[in-house]
């Protein structure tokens, strides 16, 4: 039997910023309020559509909380690229993005030593107050070298296809995935739940 090929995805940012709500929302379940804090790594597996083909991706959700950083090596092992996500209304997660982003240039690369390409979305942009105007988050996903930033909406199930879709596209003109290893050692190891998803927007 022949290993399926993948491209891993670490999905990083600060707590509460709706990482596992874009996750689970891509993947078909309702928006959620009372979802827990992840206690160290969960991943999901998910199937999108990119010209006809295919594309493979795991979605992993690594917690925002600091006292995780020493696994972080650990599990962006042999990523093909990042997702960062901020809480649009919460300015100092914003500012934190840089340091997500700056910590994932400095752990992982691509196997040719490339820098795997990471993508910017403002979540939560639902809500009334925002606290960072677009011009704002433009200048900085440029200044900063995200491939690309979207205005999310978990609750709404804003953009987020849209996104993952951008994603796969970017990293299938790029790269050439790796056979998926059953041989992570994680100290929380994940629960897989496997999906299929057809790419394409969401709003």
């Amino acid at each position: 039997m022949t290993d399926m090929l993948y491209h891993k995805i670490i999905v990083i940012g600060s707590s509460g910023c709706g990482k596992t709500s874009i996750i689970k929302r891509y993947t078909g379940s309702p928006f959620s309020n009372n979802y827990k804090a992840t206690i160290g790594v969960d991943f999901v597996e998910v199937s999108v559509e990119v010209d006809d083909q295919q594309v493979h991706l795991q979605l992993w959700d690594i917690a925002g909380q600091e006292r995780y950083g020493l696994m972080k090596t650990l599990y962006y092992k042999k990523s093909s690229a990042a997702i960062v996500v901020f809480d649009i209304t919460r300015k100092n997660t914003f500012e934190e993005a840089k340091k997500w982003r700056d910590d994932v240039v400095e752990k992982v690369a691509l196997s040719n030593g490339v820098p795997v390409p990471i993508m910017l979305l403002a979540n939560k942009c639902d809500l009334k107050t925002q606290a960072i105007p677009d011009q704002e988050i433009e200048e900085f996903s440029t200044t900063n070298e995200f491939f690309a930033w979207f205005k999310t909406s978990a609750k709404e199930n804003l953009n987020i296809s849209n996104a993952m879709t951008t994603l796969a596209k970017h990293i299938v003109k790029t790269q050439v995935p790796e056979p998926r290893s059953e041989g992570f050692h994680l100290v929380d190891p994940p629960q897989r739940i496997k999906n299929q998803r057809k790419g394409g927007c969401c709003n």
